[in-house]
């Protein structure tokens, strides 16, 4: 049966709506999962993001602890420092820049030295340096402000002669072993502040 162009065109016509609303439907569908699939990953991320706040705390808090252990073990040293011996010199006052170096006009020994920081768990080698025989004078290297530190030294032949833990911005002698033909091994107690550190992170509010 012929149906004229004109019908073809009306029914065409009338279709066209209700296609329209069929796609805006899908459309509005898809629009609803790709929300909710947005929601269900910022959800994720928020909890992801949560527990990597928790974590940097607990870890700061630990920092924090051990800063105050450090720092306490430095305040016990200083209020009642040892009394030095030949071998073994304690500094009394706090040691800026601290450095170490022979008092002799003559040659001297190589001289090894490790550098380790004290708390409350034990000791910890922050460190090492040496005293060559053609150099007078060598700088320690400090990983913290405050902290108390031990320095044990090592020669390795034997000759007389005065080995100075010394201030370095001040110049200040804070303590002194004798080292003889003898006497191979020692070490120097002191409280230091290393020009350059960095604030604690237990102090960063």
């Amino acid at each position: 049966m012929w149906i004229p162009a004109i019908a073809v065109v009306g029914m065409a016509a009338g279709l066209l709506p209700g296609v329209a609303q069929q796609r805006a439907s899908v459309e509005a569908i898809e629009l609803a999962r790709l929300a909710q699939q947005i929601d269900a990953l910022e959800t994720l991320l928020q909890k992801r993001l949560d527990a990597i706040e928790s974590h940097v705390s607990t870890v700061t808090a630990s920092l924090g602890q051990m800063e105050g252990d450090a720092e306490w073990v430095a305040a016990s040293f200083l209020a009642n420092p040892p009394q030095s011996s030949d071998l073994v010199g304690m500094a009394g006052t706090p040691v800026f820049a601290p450095q170490l170096d022979v008092d002799s006009p003559a040659r001297h020994d190589i001289v090894f030295l490790s550098i380790m920081r004290l708390d409350a768990e034990g000791a910890n080698l922050v460190g090492r340096a040496e005293l060559t025989e053609a150099v007078g004078a060598t700088a320690l290297p400090l990983d913290r402000n405050g902290a108390l530190y031990v320095a044990q030294w090592t020669t390795s032949e034997g000759h007389d002669y005065d080995l100075i833990l010394r201030d370095g911005l001040s110049g200040r002698v804070a303590a002194t072993v004798k080292v003889g033909p003898y006497e191979r091994t020692g070490s120097f107690v002191f409280v230091g502040y290393g020009v350059g550190l960095e604030v604690p992170l237990r102090s960063r509010r």
